[in-house]
């Protein structure tokens, strides 16, 4: 019994290891991709409603600051650009 229980080890062993001693692995960080960053495709994709502002205030609003720049962060966004997060 003891013999047979050997020889089963002795065949699992075998059968286990690896016959490949040598692979080649890419484990550059650069030539991965990040599977979670977002790119300009994944913004088009997303189903939403670009609301506008009223006509009469067309006139008042390239004078206000805050909103372009809200503006531009928008169309910023839209095109992947995420350096308005990262500004002051």
């Amino acid at each position: 019994m003891k013999n047979l229980f050997i020889i089963l080890f002795c065949c699992v062993l075998s059968v286990s290891c690896k016959n490949e001693t040598n692979q080649n692995v890419d484990t550059d960080p650069s030539k991965q991709t990040d599977s979670l960053a977002i790119k300009k495709e994944d913004i088009n994709k997303i189903n939403y409603i670009d609301i506008g502002l009223d006509a009469k205030t067309n006139k008042i609003m390239p004078a206000w600051q805050a909103y372009q720049t809200l503006a531009d962060a928008v169309q910023s966004l839209k095109q992947a650009d995420y350096s308005f997060f990262n500004s002051d």
